[in-house]
């Protein structure tokens, strides 16, 4: 019998602590976005799979409500341009997805995108192969706070 009473209690006290109920529903004007690069056609190191990866990405975020942007085989204008298209869609509140499938390199400390068209010609890559994700990051970042 004090088993029961203690059961009646313990959900009440239960039922009176509990915080209100909470909307976790996105925002109308939210919008899930994607960028998704697969360079592979690189002229002196060719790669076999980052298109059926970007592609197989591309299905899956579809799928699962995403706006997505599918670029294969960018060159250094191709990747700029899609990289600022995707940059200039995001709004406050958006959910952006970032995948890139291919080759990168780091530089003092920095990482680097490679176009499919990069050719290292100098010791001064960097003006040749200007997209750090970390730029990247940092416009995003900003523009969700705008």
């Amino acid at each position: 019998m004090s088993s029961g009473a203690f059961v009646f209690f313990t959900i009440g006290i239960g039922m009176f602590a509990q915080e209100p109920a909470r909307d976790l529903r996105i925002a109308s004007t939210a919008k899930p976005l994607a960028l998704l690069i697969g360079n592979q056609s690189y002229s002196k190191w060719p790669l076999k799979n980052p298109a059926n990866d970007a592609q197989a990405m591309n299905q899956a975020l579809r799928a699962a409500g995403f706006e997505t942007d599918l670029v294969l085989n960018a060159g250094l204008r191709q990747l700029e341009q899609a990289v600022n298209r995707f940059v200039a869609r995001i709004r406050p509140g958006d959910t952006a997805v970032f995948y890139y499938a291919g080759h990168g390199i780091q530089l003092g400390g920095e990482n680097y995108l490679i176009p499919i068209d990069f050719e290292r010609r100098t010791r001064r890559m960097r003006n040749t192969c200007p997209i750090p994700p970390r730029a990247c990051r940092s416009e995003w970042n900003r523009r969700a706070r705008d």
